[in-house]
């Protein structure tokens, strides 16, 4: 497990000379070469910044309880678990937390699961890079604290929001 010591990054100036907030990140996968190409692409966006990052289920419960960013972006499958328990968990401790689930999967069961569990929007693996980065951003907007109460869906071109229930 990699952490970093604070949540708030250091906002960056634009082209236009703006100061832009920094959206810090936290990053879960089982497979290394994933979760540091994933790493290595979201720090080619200055407005984004990854604050930790866990190989497992275990990793990941320990960090959903001390580590605080604005995204979280998991795997669905973890080799000692399901990401979306991580899911679970981190939108019971994190309500305004973006949360993004990777998947290789394409059945309604995962789709519907990650939803269920409070993902605020969901990816395919195949999904190019920009895809990914798109979606890291995109999912700020679908948070449990969003005034629609939305959920984004897109797994290859399918993409399907879900009015979340209150409850």
């Amino acid at each position: 497990m990699t952490t970093h010591a604070s949540h708030a990054a250091t906002p960056y100036v634009n082209q236009a000379g703006a100061r832009v907030p920094t959206t810090t990140v936290i990053l879960i996968d089982d497979h290394d070469l994933v979760r540091q190409g994933i790493a290595s692409l979201i720090s080619l966006d200055r407005s984004l910044q990854v604050v930790a990052q866990a190989a497992s289920l275990a990793e990941g419960m320990a960090l959903a309880r001390v580590a605080v960013a604005d995204v979280l972006v998991v795997d669905v499958s973890l080799g000692d678990g399901s990401g979306l328990d991580l899911v679970a968990e981190f939108r019971r401790r994190h309500p305004s937390m973006g949360i993004v689930v990777l998947t290789m999967h394409q059945d309604d069961d995962t789709l519907l699961g990650a939803l269920d569990a409070g993902a605020s929007a969901l990816i395919h693996k195949s999904r190019s890079a920009e895809d990914v980065i798109a979606v890291v951003h995109h999912c700020l907007l679908y948070t449990s604290d969003a005034a629609d109460e939305r959920s984004s869906v897109d797994l290859g071109g399918r993409r399907i929001i879900k009015k979340k229930n209150r409850e």
